[in-house]
């Protein structure tokens, strides 16, 4: 039996007054700042998302400057012997760790290469204005390059390891669709089997007699990219990679009180949210938990029982997943079916959906199918195709998340998953859900 949720709210910055969509619904009267203060922990939506939205957009500056150095050598960059011998290599071991606002000075060194491969691009303006900010910061350096990996970029997926000593997070970041490898895996609509994660599994038997399923459904194209991927010469699948990469870092003892934070943009979202799933529900011990997945403009990733396997590593405190979109995005809007498989995708995760003067908080929910459907209808989204990478892309997100920062300061991920009105029955009957039959 699928579970039941309750209806999405909405946050409007006139009064900041909190309503749902459904007046028979409330949430409470409408509060001021002064009832409402910023979240108490600390660390609000605001400040929990945009360091990941930072990390995001600058792999792809990262990645387009690597590749720039391999394929045109002739090209007089201005990069020193190791930064050279870093890209040309793929091994990072004697570049990283490394300041964002020393990378930054690389990157802007060589701007004028590229620039010739952005022109016109305002997201690469927005990336550009971004770590302007951090190579223009005077105090000491917070955030550190822990490692990045971009050598086989036509074949594989793109990722860095960013540790940020004022958040105290270590975040795995993937890079969006960049090259043609990405965009043909995208529309790879097959679904495929990946193995359950073994903490999640024993979660399953347990509450089911011992029958739950080995596998979930997820999008082949996606999952090609991080366990299926026969170009690596070191016998290692991308995902291996990523979790010995994370390792190291999370082992040394001064980090071990980090959190751990996978995101990603659009083809970056997708993986973030597999590996984040992956990550949550394995039995790593060494791996902080709960596993943060903040993920921008990212598709679905899998099926109807992919998002209750997910709903289970949310309902047991091990995996918390902010997705943020613009609402006018078509990428999360498409509606792509498995025709071999009799299954549909569905997104999972906590949803804020960006307006251009306020937002929208949902979960998702089989009592709201109706309103989720329209609004994440591809026919209601305004411009497409002509204004497509406007309202896909980072820039707009994070003006609009700028615009909403004093509503975004009211609340973390962690407090929006305690609100029943917003989650609903997700920490209730468990033994309500089918784990087997329903995972094909």
């Amino acid at each position: 039996e699928t579970q039941n949720h309750t209806e999405p709210f909405r946050v409007h910055n006139s009064g900041a007054t909190f309503f749902t969509i459904d007046p028979k619904i409330t949430m409470s009267d409408p509060v001021t700042n002064e009832e409402n203060p910023k979240s108490p922990k600390g660390k609000d939506l605001f400040d929990e998302s945009t360091p990941a939205l930072f990390a995001s957009s600058l792999i792809y500056l990262f990645a387009d400057l690597a590749k720039i150095a391999r394929d045109d050598k002739d090209k007089e960059l201005d990069l020193d012997p190791t930064v050279r011998a870093a890209f040309d290599s793929g091994d990072t071991t004697g570049l990283l760790p490394q300041s964002f606002r020393s990378l930054g000075k690389v990157v802007m060194a060589n701007e004028k290469f590229l620039e010739g491969k952005h022109i016109g691009d305002p997201e690469y303006a927005a990336q550009i204005a971004e770590l302007r900010k951090v190579e223009g910061h005077t105090e000491d350096d917070t955030i550190f390059l822990e490692a990045f990996d971009s050598l086989n970029q036509e074949q594989e997926c793109v990722y860095g390891i960013v540790r940020d000593d004022n958040t105290k997070t270590i975040t795995v970041a993937f890079r969006g669709s960049a090259v043609m490898q990405d965009w043909s895996q995208n529309i790879q609509k097959m679904m495929v089997e990946m193995r359950t994660p073994k903490l999640l599994k024993r979660i399953m038997d347990d509450e089911s007699d011992g029958k739950g399923a080995e596998h979930v459904l997820v999008h082949q194209g996606f999952y090609n990219y991080l366990f299926n991927n026969d170009v690596k010469e070191t016998g290692k699948q991308q995902y291996d990679e990523v979790v010995a990469a994370l390792y190291k870092v999370l082992k040394e003892p001064k980090y071990q009180a980090y959190k751990a934070v996978v995101t990603g943009h659009s083809l970056g979202g997708a993986l973030a949210t597999l590996v984040a799933f992956k990550l949550a529900g394995s039995e790593k011990l060494w791996l902080p938990r709960p596993v943060k997945c903040i993920t921008f403009s990212s598709p679905r990733v899998g099926n109807e029982a992919f998002a209750k396997a997910f709903g289970i590593l949310e309902r047991e405190g091990f995996l918390r997943h902010l997705r943020v979109t613009n609402q006018e995005d078509i990428v999360p809007a498409l509606v792509m079916t498995s025709i071999l498989a009799f299954s549909s995708y569905d997104h999972v995760g906590m949803h804020l959906n960006l307006f251009s003067k306020d937002l929208e908080i949902s979960y998702p929910s089989d009592k709201n199918w109706w309103k989720r459907a329209l609004y994440g209808n591809v026919i209601t989204k305004v411009g497409f195709p002509w204004n497509m990478m406007k309202y896909h892309g980072t820039a707009l997100i994070h003006e609009r998340m700028t615009n909403c920062k004093e509503d975004l300061a009211k609340s973390n991920i962690e407090d929006l998953y305690k609100e029943d009105r917003i989650v609903g029955d997700l920490y209730k009957n468990k033994s309500s859900t089918d784990y087997t039959e329903d995972f094909y």
